[in-house]
């Protein structure tokens, strides 16, 4: 049993004592949803500066300030009648006449968005005046507040307002030229296709010229090496005193056959005499006969073989001149051939552009966007703005914590 002194603490340890309530703190929803209201100045502030103009702007400028621009629209390829065929296909289709020249579209294209093609139309299709329309806003017409008034900032002007691609796949170009009139991007776009119509023409005579140069330069070159062939071949038979060693070596060949003939019969008549009459007067005269007819066909083949003097060191010279004299003159028949056949090939276009879809004058602006625009920079501004409070209800709630 416990004592009377313990119960005494357990009472006083289990001694109930009042709780103190904590003062009351507002919900952060509560926080939230009343800060609009308190803060209704800067919510106002922030829609109108964020959300309001913006939107205001982007219907001004693009509903009444921006002019409307017209564009026109072709469409070519560059064909090559000159290529050789890298395989079956390749081959099928420049026989049909459908060869690609790739490299020439990419020039063409280049040569379309450079200065020579905007002079071009400056001089002959009235690209300035097209450029400077009155009815044009601040910000497209030519010259602006932003431009240099000089050739560069025309050549900024026309890099805007015309655009030139080439497709790899299909073998297209499209050029699009824009304007403030219809008649002024149709005039242009036209215009631009003649100047590259000339540009391949230029190429076209180039190449044929080139070809040609070549030509001639070979045959130039050929009938400079047949000169300089036969004129060595004079200053070796003036020195060696022979038309034709060759002939000269059959004349001496056949008087050592006629020798040899008649060395023959020299001996045989020897043979006979010594049978019928060893001791007759006659068989001393053959034998000196035949002796020198010996020693004539031992001279006589001393001239064709032997040393430098004979015709076999004349006849190898010779022939290697003349060898180098036919030489040339083969040449020569070739590079005339050549020649013939660059006049021909003169006569045939290489390069050619041939258009898919004509241009043809717009019936509408194309440009701007008017709608599109709008609605654009209405919405990002309001995904700006709502982006703007969330962050500051945010930062204010951290803030009060």
């Amino acid at each position: 049993m416990p004592s009377q002194r313990e119960l005494k603490k357990y009472a006083q340890l289990l001694e109930l004592l009042p709780v103190v309530e904590a003062p009351h703190l507002p919900s952060p929803e509560t926080e939230v949803r009343g800060w609009p209201r308190q803060r209704g100045k800067t919510y106002v502030l922030l829609f109108t500066t964020l959300f309001l103009l913006p939107t205001l702007a982007a219907l001004v400028i693009f509903g009444f300030v921006l002019s409307d621009r017209y564009e026109a629209e072709a469409r070519f390829v560059i064909r090559s009648s000159g290529r050789a065929a890298t395989s079956v296909l390749t081959n099928f289709l420049q026989s049909t006449g459908v060869a690609r020249a790739t490299d020439e579209a990419y020039a063409v294209r280049e040569f379309m968005l450079s200065r020579d093609a905007m002079r071009e139309l400056r001089e002959k299709d009235g690209l300035l005046e097209a450029f400077s329309r009155p009815q044009a806003d601040i910000f497209w017409r030519f010259p602006n507040f932003y431009m240099p008034s000089g050739e560069e900032g025309l050549f900024r002007e026309y890099r805007r307002m015309v655009a030139a691609s080439y497709d790899p796949t299909t073998g297209v170009t499209t050029v699009g030229v824009q304007g403030f009139e219809a008649a002024d991007a149709y005039r242009l776009v036209e215009g631009l296709i003649r100047s590259a119509e000339s540009f391949i023409n230029q190429l076209n005579e180039r190449s044929r010229r080139d070809a040609v140069q070549a030509s001639m330069a070979a045959v130039s070159e050929m009938e400079r090496r047949v000169i300089d062939a036969q004129l060595q071949l004079t200053a070796y038979r003036n020195r060696e005193r022979l038309v034709d060693p060759g002939q000269d070596s059959i004349i001496i060949i056949e008087g050592i056959a006629r020798l040899s003939l008649e060395a023959a019969e020299a001996s045989m008549q020897i043979r006979q005499l010594e049978r019928a009459s060893p001791t007759g007067p006659q068989i001393p005269a053959l034998r000196g006969r035949l002796v020198a007819i010996e020693g004539q066909i031992a001279h006589e083949r001393g001239k064709l073989a032997g040393d430098v003097s004979s015709l076999s060191s004349k006849i190898a010279e010779y022939e290697r001149l003349v060898l180098e004299r036919e030489f040339s003159e083969r040449a020569l028949m070739t590079a005339l051939g050549t020649v013939e056949l660059s006049r021909a090939e003169v006569q045939r276009q290489h390069i050619y552009l041939e258009r898919v879809a004509s241009s043809s004058r717009p019936d509408y602006p194309k440009y701007p966007y008017r709608v599109l625009w709008i609605l654009m920079v209405g919405g990002f501004s309001f995904i700006f703005y709502k982006v703007v409070v969330a962050f500051a209800l945010d930062a204010r709630l951290h803030g009060e914590a």
